[in-house]
């Protein structure tokens, strides 16, 4: 096989932005007077973008950390799930103005694009020493649970979006860093290749490995390898 390491942040951050659109494609799919319906545990459409706005803007900022050589500050509030950390974000983020709400979750994705952007493709994988729970973690990392997260959600939405009951969650909801190494994809995500490993979960030690769609079911044209 080639090499899997990717040869820009582009290429890395490619099937993110992928799922990420199909995720709001489905999300404005849903009726307006369904959005305040929960179909999550307690979550409602509305309280899952608030989720993603929080963790982009989380994200955001454990680059630079990652850059310093130092633990994101966000590990410090884990428990179970994530469940009060992302308790917090959502209650920061979440607000019924459905266009707004959008917009702000549009920039705080393209705010944490054009950081990482911004990087040499070096860095989404090095190991700079920053361990959490005895393991090691990087951007690169934090990418891919972040992808594997949102397609669970992307899944999730879609089903909602159809009169579906969501399946069985499986996985905490959170973004967090993977074991697995390389990212790669050409900077449309068509033919992108992410490999991760079976159980990607660094940032919950109690987290269940994921058994739902895969990307390559929910996007066909964005695959994964496991190898």
């Amino acid at each position: 096989m080639g090499n899997l390491e990717p040869t820009s942040p582009q290429e890395a951050l490619a099937p993110l932005a992928a799922v990420r659109e199909a995720l709001v494609e489905a999300a404005n799919r849903v009726p307006p007077e369904r959005r305040r319906e929960q179909f999550l545990g307690d979550w409602d459409l509305v309280d899952l973008i608030a989720h993603l706005i929080g963790w982009d803007r989380t994200n955001l900022k454990a680059i630079d950390d990652f850059l310093a050589g130092r633990l994101p500050a966000f590990y410090g509030a884990y428990d179970p799930g994530w469940a009060s950390f992302n308790a917090t974000l959502v209650a920061r983020h979440g607000h019924d103005d459905w266009d707004a709400l959008l917009t702000a979750l549009r920039q705080s994705f393209a705010d944490f694009q054009a950081r990482l952007s911004g990087l040499p493709a070096s860095e989404i994988d090095r190991d700079r020493g920053v361990v959490w729970q005895g393991r090691s973690v990087t951007i690169g990392r934090l990418l891919r649970a972040a992808l594997r997260d949102e397609s669970e959600h992307l899944e999730q939405v879609r089903r909602f979006a159809h009169g579906c009951p969501a399946r069985p969650q499986q996985r905490p909801l959170f973004h967090g860093a993977s074991t697995g190494r390389g990212l790669r994809g050409p900077a449309g995500a068509r033919g992108a290749r992410i490999r991760l490993s079976p159980n990607d979960d660094d940032r919950d030690p109690q987290a269940p490995a994921s058994d739902g769609l895969t990307v390559t079911e929910l996007l066909p044209d964005v695959t994964i390898s496991t190898r």
